[in-house]
């Protein structure tokens, strides 16, 4: 009783509050509603329910001013989860250093075909003219191992990176199998 009634209070006032500002075309402040509902009440409902979210932080080492948030599936694949780490760390990084964002949100969803991750921050996106580093080689590199592919750019709201990793199909080996 008492978690739903902080649900009702906190995160539906939350999500209504942040559709009026849509709608009245204040998109920094629904974001900060959002946010705000993400790394404060939902949390503390989870504790509460004895709940944690997701097991494993997909970001070590967080950047001092950044916030981050995860949504969605688990991955439990270990070397593409590392991967993953090296490579997430880097993209806060570079939300907090390069784009000022204060909040982070990491979407992981697993598909038939793959994994897609949507990194979304509240900074100031892509600056224009900027040239890849060293950031841009981590992320070549780790998807290449993968086969997969991923995509910067500017939003309304800051910047998105979106990682895709398609699932790897092993094939027997029908050599050193006997008829």
């Amino acid at each position: 009783r008492d978690v739903a009634e902080a649900l009702h209070r906190t995160v539906q006032g939350r999500l209504a509050a942040a559709v009026v500002m849509l709608r009245l075309g204040e998109r920094d402040d629904a974001w900060a509603q959002i946010v705000a509902m993400a790394t404060v009440e939902v949390p503390e409902l989870l504790g509460r329910l004895g709940g944690s979210g997701p097991t494993e932080s997909l970001v070590d080492d967080l950047p001092i001013g950044l916030r981050v948030v995860q949504v969605g599936d688990v991955i439990t694949d270990q070397p593409m989860l590392e991967d993953l780490r090296s490579v997430l760390g880097e993209v806060a990084v570079n939300a907090r250093r390069h784009g000022g964002a204060g909040a982070l949100v990491i979407s992981v969803e697993q598909v038939p075909s793959g994994w897609r991750i949507v990194c979304e921050d509240d900074g100031q996106g892509v600056p224009e003219g900027s040239t890849p580093g060293l950031g841009s080689r981590l992320l070549d590199e780790t998807v290449a191992r993968y086969d997969g592919s991923w995509t910067i750019e500017s939003t309304p709201r800051g910047g998105r990176v979106t990682i895709w990793l398609p699932v790897r199909v092993t094939v027997p080996d029908l050599a050193s199998s006997s008829a």
